[in-house]
């Protein structure tokens, strides 16, 4: 597997224990990148690509006023400034991206 950056993966983003509190913005799983490819061996995918984004938390953005968080000068800002902060502190992005293909049928498992 090729990754940009390190190898812990995020599971489920909501957790339903509350309705309205903190304990919906934290996963209740991290995968390593082990676990994550072992889950993978279970399927006929492979991952070709992956990387981290997104710096900013979005949930708590969108509490922001709605000249910020929905207009597309104010979300363009944002893009702006969690597209800086990517680079400068990748091993702390929250989510990963993943480019998956499926494997030619003579190396399925």
């Amino acid at each position: 597997m090729t990754a940009r950056g390190t190898t812990r993966f995020a599971g489920p983003a909501f957790n339903a224990t509350s309705g309205s509190g903190a304990a919906e913005e934290f996963h209740p799983v991290l995968y390593t990148s082990r676990s994550f490819g072992d889950l993978l061996q279970a399927t006929t995918l492979e991952v070709v690509e992956a990387w981290r984004y997104s710096w900013l938390p979005r949930n708590h953005l969108s509490r922001l006023p709605a000249i910020m968080s929905q207009s597309p000068a104010g979300v363009a800002i944002i893009n702006s400034i969690d597209a800086g902060l990517e680079r400068v502190l990748a091993p702390f992005c929250q989510n990963w991206a993943f480019v998956l293909v499926k494997r030619p049928a003579a190396t399925e498992r």
